[in-house]
């Protein structure tokens, strides 16, 4: 069943009989207690303007042609304060055209703010919950405080406006300075002028002191202890050149003369020690080795200089692999039978050599195209 809300049309003298009359009545009587009690008239709409929109300064209640008013001052000082004051009622019948001022209500606050009565007309409910509102605007304003201060200062920082925007205190967008998107485009730059930022990345082409002088595009990631020392790594990116990669550094704000290229493949050591360093390689100090027995392998393993001293008739095993030499130090005076495995003697007499009678006999062996060379001197 529909709920029997307020008619102001009834009790209708011209038409109703007494009998209609008592019901209209009762049922507008019931339909103000209802909005006595719980503060609201069923088809009657809100809307407040003026004011702030935590304290607006005036409510309009509507329906049909019908308006209810309220105009309120807000307290701004002592218990008042951010409290309303006074409330001023009125009422239209001709949407809002012209109202007649029903009275005012005053209302008195200790000076705690709490609310001790009031004079002139008696607030309506309205007006109590009004009273409370800027306590629930308080807690609003405390809940979102302590969010915004558990978010950290970037949660109320000003953003960056631009991909180079560089403000300090600003807040990164994604995409700025490279951060989580491209590289930035920078064509036609100079390398030496780009922003020394530890971890950003630029890309151009046209770059004036590029790598090669080329005019291709080039990727640059920049690491960077501070706008005096830093290194840049360059990638060409296409043409002919396309995959080299280089450095150049700046130290103490001096920058290198010209680019470094970093040579593609693995890093190639000897021994374990890298060949690619500072300058170039003046001396290479190779490692000496010794064994003594009667056998005895050709591999480099341990060293490329080797000692060996035979105690009796030897075998030598070949396990050099292809551009593999040894220096071997063979001392053998007592003449000892020693078998070698098949080699070019590139001796006098295409033999092995001789044994000295008094310290070592020197030999040379390589292996090239699988092929066991030998040089020495005594043969």
């Amino acid at each position: 069943m529909a709920y029997p809300s307020f008619n102001s049309l009834k009790p209708d003298p011209s038409t109703d009989n007494g009998s209609d009359a008592f019901t209209g009545t009762r049922v507008n009587l019931l339909a103000l207690r209802d909005a006595a009690l719980a503060g609201s008239l069923p088809g009657w709409d809100l809307s407040v303007t003026g004011g702030t929109a935590a304290r607006p300064t005036t409510w309009t209640y509507s329906k049909g042609t019908e308006r209810l008013r309220l105009t309120i001052t807000w307290g701004t000082t002592g218990g008042p304060n951010g409290k309303p004051q006074t409330v001023v009622s009125a009422y239209s019948s001709d949407s809002g055209s012209a109202y007649d001022v029903i009275g005012t209500s005053t209302l008195s606050y200790d000076a705690s703010g709490n609310f001790t009565g009031s004079t002139g007309l008696s607030p309506g409910l309205a007006t109590y919950w009004l009273m409370d509102l800027p306590a629930k605007v308080a807690a609003v304003d405390a809940g979102l405080a302590a969010h915004m201060a558990s978010l950290g200062t970037a949660a109320y920082a000003a953003l960056t406006t631009s991909a180079q925007d560089d403000t300090a205190g600003r807040a990164v967008r994604i995409g700025d300075w490279g951060f989580g998107g491209a590289a930035i485009s920078v064509p036609a730059a100079d390398t030496e002028d780009l922003p020394r930022l530890n971890g950003v990345s630029f890309a151009g082409d046209n770059l004036d002191n590029a790598p090669l002088n080329t005019t291709a595009w080039v990727l640059i990631d920049v690491s960077a202890r501070d706008d005096d020392n830093a290194v840049l790594l360059a990638t060409i990116l296409s043409g002919a050149n396309a995959g080299r990669r280089f450095l150049k550094c700046i130290i103490a704000g001096a920058w290198e003369s010209d680019w470094r290229e970093i040579p593609a493949g693995n890093l190639k050591t000897v021994n374990g020690a890298s060949l690619i360093g500072s300058g170039d390689i003046d001396t290479v100090t190779e490692t000496e080795d010794s064994a003594s027995g009667t056998s005895f392998t050709l591999a480099i393993a341990g060293g490329t200089i080797k000692r060996w001293t035979p105690s009796a008739a030897a075998a030598v095993t070949d396990s050099l692999s292809n551009g593999q030499s040894l220096t071997l130090f063979i001392t053998n005076t007592a003449s000892y039978v020693v078998t070698w495995p098949t080699i070019a003697w590139k001796t006098s007499n295409g033999n092995a050599p001789d044994w000295e009678t008094s310290g070592a006999t020197v030999i040379v062996v390589s292996k090239v195209g699988s092929t066991l060379y030998g040089w020495s001197a005594n043969g």
